[in-house]
């Protein structure tokens, strides 16, 4: 009868319990790979202003400095137009982007591209539609004048 060696054995239980333990270990320290976007340079408070015939300002918050662009399109589909928001891709936490040149009463989508990554509606460009020609009046009436307040009015009477 040949004698079974139990050193294999052995050496395989303590295999597991070390890679057990070190698995166990591994998973309570810090991650060191992240998956998902960093929150500190997600848009956050997102902002359509000045909305004219063809242009429109775009405005987003960050939690960090980051450098930030917009993408845009005529479509859901096509939002492949990039307007900078600075030239010298300066950080910012405040970011502003106007765009120009664009056709009355159109709707435009737009991506915010944040430190490299791109946030949406959920999925979904955001929409904007620039707002109606509007006719300049040609009787316009110039005034000028001085603003002051109560102090100084008070100050002119005596």
């Amino acid at each position: 009868m040949k004698k079974k060696s139990t050193i294999p054995t052995i050496l395989g239980v303590l295999v597991l319990l070390l890679g057990s333990l070190a698995g166990i270990f591994l998973l309570n320290s810090a991650q060191i790979f992240k998956i998902g976007a960093d929150a500190s340079v997600a848009a956050k408070d997102i902002r359509v202003a000045n909305i004219s015939d063809t242009s429109v300002t775009i405005s987003w918050t960050t939690d960090k400095e980051t450098s930030g662009y917009l993408i845009w399109g005529n479509s859901q589909d096509s939002v492949n137009k990039i307007e900078n928001e600075d030239a010298s891709s300066q950080k910012y936490l405040n970011h502003s982007i106007n765009l120009t040149g664009l056709t009355t009463k159109t709707k435009y989508f737009y991506k915010i591209n944040s430190d490299g990554t791109t946030f949406d509606n959920s999925g979904i460009p955001w929409q904007v539609t620039t707002g109606a020609s509007l006719a300049s009046s040609k009787n316009s009436v110039l005034i000028s004048g001085n603003v002051i307040n109560a102090q100084a009015f008070q100050k002119k009477r005596r």
